[in-house]
Parts: structure tokens; C-alpha cells; sequence
């Protein structure tokens, strides 16, 4: 499931020394949250009601304030917004029953019967767009998948915000590059392709000296991130 600041640095420690979360309450959000962030939450969905806001956070390395928001008549929307009230991420529960013809054809092709478990519609910032993915999971013949689709039903590409499981020994050169430089005889579990903070990246899991690590690492070889164990567990919590 689901990857900007030009803030000067006594607004940082500010920013970084706070951490809530509350029930809505139209004060507390103006006295906790950047103006500038709740006003862009609130025009992305005017007839939301926030329920909570928690942050600031970091996802993906870049701070930001989740709104949790609820539509009348619709499902329950987590918005991810900067401090300088840039949008740049939103996921939205949605039904079978309200999703277009294209996704719904797609899903049928993908799990018989529809046998759906979880259905997010979900919105990300890439290259100056904003790219709409469907994330799906349910049950197929072989078990438990989870798929994005793109508009029109396809299965979606990286760049259109899917994700691309990339077997370690079809990994470029760059990747298994930047692994051994920075962990020298690490070995790699996984590796998926996907989007974050407006680029794609893989995403690495290994193994070095008894520990397991996360990277993100550029398709050029550059590692934008890594987590140990520990901090991948606090990253998850959050």
C-alpha cells in the first residue's frame, strides 16, 4: 500500500519539535497546522469534514500532515500535505459499485467473481501531473494479489503510479552496484519498482551482517534512503 519544502530552518525545528493527533475540531486545526495546509485540504475537498490530522511526519523523506477526511455519502480519504500546502498524496476508499466501467472490467479480469478485499482510489504527483491509479486487493486462483490498475482497466505501468516487482538477478547493473558499495556481500531479497516523492526508485530489501535494510534507490544507482529493521518498524507504525 501506499511515495518539496522551501521552509527556512528555525521553522523546521518548529515544525519537527511537534507531533498530534486529534478529533476535528476547527481550532485545533488552526493553531496546530500550517494555515496554508488546511486551507489546501479543504479546497481539494470542500464537503469533507476533517476527522484527524496527524503530523508533521516524514514519508518517503518529505514532511508532511495527513488529513483524514470524511465525504457525505462517500468512502473515508487520507490527504497528505506539505507544509507549504502542496498536495502530494490522496487515497480515497471507493465501492465496486461506484467505480467506472474500464476498472470494473479490469478487476473482473483479474478476480473472478470479484472477490475484492480492499479497493482504493488513489491520486499521485508525478512530473507535474497528477496521475489516478486503482489499488486492488483480493483473491485470485493462486491466492492473495494486489494489483494497480490505471484508468482505463490496465494494469499499470511505474509511470503511470503502478508498481513492478523486478526479480534480483533482472535488477540493472546500477542497482546491484549502489547495494554492494554501500553493504560490500549483502544479499537481496526483493526489489520493486514503483513511485516516491515524484520519481521512480527501487525499492530494495536485504540482508547484511545478521540485519535486514530497505533502500530507495534511483534507476541511475544514487540511494536516496536507507532503513534498518528498527527504523523500518517505526516508519510502519506511523
Amino acid at each position: 500500500m501506499r511515495a518539496l519544502i522551501g521552509i527556512g530552518a528555525s521553522a523546521v525545528l518548529v515544525l519537527t519539535s511537534l507531533s498530534w493527533a486529534f478529533t476535528q475540531d476547527k481550532s485545533k486545526v488552526s493553531e496546530k497546522v500550517p494555515q496554508i495546509a488546511r486551507e489546501a485540504a479543504e479546497a481539494k475537498f470542500p464537503k469533507g469534514k476533517i476527522e484527524s490530522v496527524e503530523g508533521p511526519e516524514y514519508e518517503d523523506g518529505q514532511m508532511t500532515f495527513k488529513f483524514m477526511l470524511k465525504m457525505p455519502g462517500e468512502g473515508d480519504i487520507e490527504l497528505r500535505v506539505t507544509p507549504t500546502g502542496k498536495i502530494v498524496g490522496v487515497e480515497q476508499d471507493v465501492t465496486l459499485e461506484s467505480l467506472p466501467p474500464a476498472i470494473t472490467k479490469g478487476i473482473e479480469a483479474i478476480f473472478p467473481g470479484k472477490k475484492v478485499s480492499e479497493l482504493k482510489r488513489v491520486e499521485l504527483a508525478f512530473k507535474g501531473y497528477i496521475l489516478v491509479v486503482y489499488e486492488v486487493v483480493g483473491e485470485t486462483a493462486q491466492g492473495k494479489k494486489e494489483v494497480f490498475l490505471n484508468p482505463t482497466g490496465k494494469v499499470a505501468t511505474v509511470e503511470e503510479g503502478g508498481e513492478e516487482v523486478v526479480p534480483v538477478d533482472k535488477l540493472p547493473k546500477e542497482i546491484s552496484k549502489a547495494v554492494e558499495g554501500k553493504f560490500s556481500g549483502a544479499t537481496i531479497k526483493s526489489a520493486v519498482k514503483k513511485l516516491k516523492k515524484e520519481e521512480v526508485v527501487f525499492d530494495v530489501e536485504l540482508k547484511h551482517a545478521g540485519k535486514n535494510y530497505a533502500l530507495d534507490i534511483k534507476p541511475d544507482g544514487t540511494i536516496l534512503a536507507t532503513l534498518d529493521d528498527d527504523e523500518k518498524k517505526d516508519a510502519e507504525k506511523k
